[in-house]
């Protein structure tokens, strides 16, 4: 996550959960100004679930808490509540709401006819 987070500017400041292939997960970050970065876990994951983001800064802090080698994310869609527990910290559970997801575009061409 911290490497993620480098790459978060005042204008995006989320990581990106992208569920792309099965058995992984990718995280992405990517400022305009400020260039991209991406990792690549090994997961295990149910669901038609795609994308989703969460504030790099509160996730990254979140996951300092937990003692686990592995932790679960219990996600409820793309803007819906997440919880997140780990297999050592049976007391623990967190919510966190993800960030909404909305695609720019910075520019576009048109055809010219």
């Amino acid at each position: 996550m911290d490497r993620v987070a480098i790459f978060n500017t005042d204008n995006n400041r989320c990581a990106y959960f992208l569920f792309e292939n099965p058995g992984e997960l990718s995280l992405r970050s990517q400022g305009q100004e400020a260039g991209e970065a991406s990792e690549t876990l090994d997961c295990t994951y149910t669901g038609s679930l795609a994308k989703v983001a969460f504030p790099t800064k509160d996730i990254s802090d979140i996951l300092a808490h937990f003692h686990s080698a592995k932790v679960s994310l219990t996600l409820t869609g793309a803007e819906g509540p997440c919880g997140i527990a780990g297999e050592e910290d049976a007391d623990c559970l967190v919510i966190i709401m993800p960030m909404k997801i909305v695609e720019e575009t910075y520019y576009s061409e048109e055809d010219i006819a």
